[in-house]
């Protein structure tokens, strides 16, 4: 059963294993999304300090990792559009969601989306902002 935690310091070794996982799949795609160093071991590191990063766990095995943050976040500033919620409304980001390839196909990028809605609604946010690209 996946269970919801923040991440922790001894988890790093596959969290960095997983994001070089989902590197290499959004290469073969032909993106250009996450090759030039971000995210990095600094900087889920960073989001483990400031305790920013969630991960998907079954027993000892992170699945999946997502970084969530409640503060307004600089890419957002300025858009080509608008927010159905109003430029200036609360809202939750998240970041860096990447799954491990043993897992891809069964629900895990799902139950983290979940459980960012879930943590975005205890954080009395009323919206959730994602992107690909700056």
């Amino acid at each position: 059963m996946i269970e919801f935690t923040l991440a922790k310091m001894e988890m790093i070794d596959q969290m960095c294993e997983i994001t070089e996982q989902a590197k290499a799949q959004i290469r073969k795609m032909g993106f250009d999304q996450w090759q030039k160093g971000s995210p990095s071991r600094e900087i889920w590191i960073r989001d483990i300090e400031e305790g920013n990063t969630w991960a998907a766990v079954e027993g000892d095995e992170v699945l999946g990792l997502f970084a969530f943050f409640t503060t307004p976040d600089p890419s957002y500033g300025e858009i080509n559009g608008a927010w159905l919620t109003g430029d200036d409304s609360a809202y939750a980001a998240m970041h860096r969601v990447c799954v491990s390839d043993k897992c891809k196909g069964q629900g895990v990028a799902g139950k983290m989306f979940a459980k960012t809605f879930e943590l975005a609604a205890e954080h009395g946010l009323p919206s959730v902002r994602i992107d690909t690209h700056p």
